[in-house]
């Protein structure tokens, strides 16, 4: 079949449209038709950084409707609506029996050029996100039944597409990896969507104060309408005596960084108190350092941990943030601020590169 894809043809270079051809799905593989497509920063960096064999298709953020199965797939069904996982897993190795699906051993050893691709143009295999085994700029794609997460059919693709990536992450990290009590103090520096995403769950876990940190004012605009309590403007002074204040000197318990910023990430550790936890989400350029003296982790005991795509289990926490949503306590269709086709994928991340946009949505036509 012909689907319409956007194509990563040159590093740095805006996307383009193109009809590709894309296979029928192999054993235990799926075809989905995407309903819609989140635009994501990580999209935007491997487009302009990666480096990765050209053609491919970005895009790993979708929600869609599953149209045929292969051979040995025992989960899903034609007509099932479904959300992509961008890594992945294979349920068998140490990792995933231990919980930590996102640490997917088989899946840390996929190559790239990724090989497995169902998708060519004019006889050139096509590739999809790196070494992942999605790609959701383009109409259709042939995806792993791991790497899908059946939902209810009333949840609209447009909201349920952040699920990929952007809103699980982000309230995973706080959910799941730090799993932040009630009556914490919470520091969330970074309020795009993955931010907001965080600060809507620390609020859910009941948080008594939410401190939202970021250098663009209409970003401190959103986390209040997302929960936070207190908001600092990190360009106009010190983050860290700004946290002292707000809390009288008791400084955070918990401290996300969603910026992947070198400076970030470094004050992410001074702002909580001794024996308080740092969750680094935001993925900075390759190289990207966190330098701290060691008697904040010996003496002072503070805890420094990573969230790969937040560090949760799609299978359990997809599920319950869809009951908060449903219940309205989590703002997952608040977090689309733009909804675009797919020929405007590039507009998207101009957005995104201005800090206009919580989360754009491509939407594609039924």
């Amino acid at each position: 079949m012909r689907v319409q894809a956007a194509l990563c043809l040159r590093d740095g270079a805006p996307l383009e449209i193109r009809d590709v051809e894309l296979a029928p799905p192999g054993p235990g593989e799926v075809l989905v038709r995407w309903g819609a497509s989140g635009i994501c920063a990580s999209d935007k960096f491997v487009v302009t950084h990666a480096g990765w064999p050209k053609p491919y298709i970005p895009g790993h953020e979708g929600a869609g409707i599953v149209e045929a199965l292969g051979d040995e797939v025992d989960t899903l069904t034609v007509g099932d609506h479904v959300v992509s996982d961008l890594l992945g897993a294979c349920g068998h190795c140490r990792q995933c029996r231990t919980g930590r699906p996102r640490l997917c051993e088989p899946q840390r050893r996929r190559a790239v050029p990724d090989i497995d691709s169902r998708f060519s143009l004019d006889g050139t295999r096509v590739g999809r996100f790196g070494h992942h085994e999605i790609a959701t700029f383009v109409e259709a794609c042939v995806v792993p039944e791991a790497s899908l997460t059946k939902i209810p059919d009333d949840v609209s693709f447009e909201a349920a597409c952040l699920l990929g990536c952007c809103a699980l992450s982000g309230a995973a990290a706080v959910l799941t990896r730090a799993r932040v009590a009630p009556g914490s103090r919470v520091a969330v520096f970074g309020c795009g969507g993955l931010g907001l995403a965080g600060i809507n769950a620390a609020q859910l876990c009941g948080a008594r104060q939410i401190i939202a940190i970021d250098v663009v004012p209409r970003k401190l605009d959103w986390a209040r309408e997302f929960g936070a309590t207190d908001i600092v403007d990190a360009s106009q002074g010190d983050p860290v005596d700004a946290v002292s204040a707000a809390t009288g000197g008791a400084m955070a318990d918990f401290a996300f960084d969603f910026s992947g910023s070198a400076v970030a990430m470094n004050q992410t550790v001074g702002v909580v108190r001794n024996g308080g936890m740092v969750v680094l989400e935001g993925a900075g350029p390759p190289g990207t350092q966190l330098v701290v003296d060691q008697a904040e982790l010996i003496d002072n005991e503070k805890v420094i941990t990573g969230a790969h795509a937040g560090g949760g289990i799609p299978a359990l926490d997809i599920p319950l943030l869809i009951d908060r949503f449903r219940a309205g306590t989590f703002k997952l269709d608040a977090l689309v601020s733009h909804r675009l086709s797919l020929e405007e994928v590039n507009d998207g991340f101009d957005l995104m590169t201005r800090g206009e946009a919580r989360r754009s949505v491509i939407v594609f036509e039924a």
